[in-house]
C-alpha cells in the first residue's frame, strides 16, 4: 500500500475532507497531494468555503481545523488558538463567566472577538495561529 493510500484511508475513515499546512496549501480528499510531494507539516482537516482572503481566482476552498459551523465555548476555542488573551475586551464584561465558559460560538466568532482584545502571540505564528487538534 502507498503512503498516499493510507493517508487517504485514514481521512476518510476519521471524517476529514482532505490536508492543509501552514503554508497556505491545502487538497481535497478526491485530489490528495496534487503538487505530489507531501509537505511535513500537512494536518488533516475540513472543507470550508474560500473566505475571501484570497486573491481573486486563487482558491473556491479552504482546509482547516474545525468544521464550519462547529460550536465551541471560548475556553474550548482559546485551547485550540496560540494568542494568549491578556484582556478579553471583545467579550461581555458584564456576562463573563456565560460569555467564556458556557456561551457556544463558532471559530468566526471568536475570531471576531479576538479583535477586539489584547492578545499576545509568538511572530512566527503569524500565519496560523490555530494549533491542530
Amino acid at each position: 500500500m502507498k503512503t498516499s493510500e493510507i493517508i487517504k484511508f485514514y481521512l476518510k475513515t476519521y471524517g476529514y475532507d482532505g490536508l492543509y499546512s501552514d503554508n497556505e496549501c491545502a487538497c481535497k480528499l478526491d485530489d490528495l497531494v496534487p503538487c505530489g510531494e507531501l509537505q511535513l507539516d500537512c494536518r488533516a482537516g475540513y472543507l470550508t468555503p474560500c473566505d475571501g482572503t484570497c486573491a481573486p481566482g486563487d482558491c473556491d476552498f479552504h482546509i482547516s481545523a474545525t468544521k464550519e459551523g462547529e460550536f465551541k465555548t471560548s475556553e474550548e476555542w482559546q485551547r485550540l488558538c496560540r494568542i494568549e488573551i491578556l484582556d478579553p475586551d471583545g467579550w461581555d464584561r458584564k456576562k463573563y463567566q456565560f460569555s467564556w465558559y458556557e456561551e457556544k460560538i463558532t471559530r468566526q466568532d471568536f475570531e471576531r472577538r479576538l479583535v477586539s482584545s489584547t492578545v499576545h502571540f509568538n511572530v512566527d505564528y503569524i500565519n496560523n495561529i490555530w494549533i491542530d487538534k
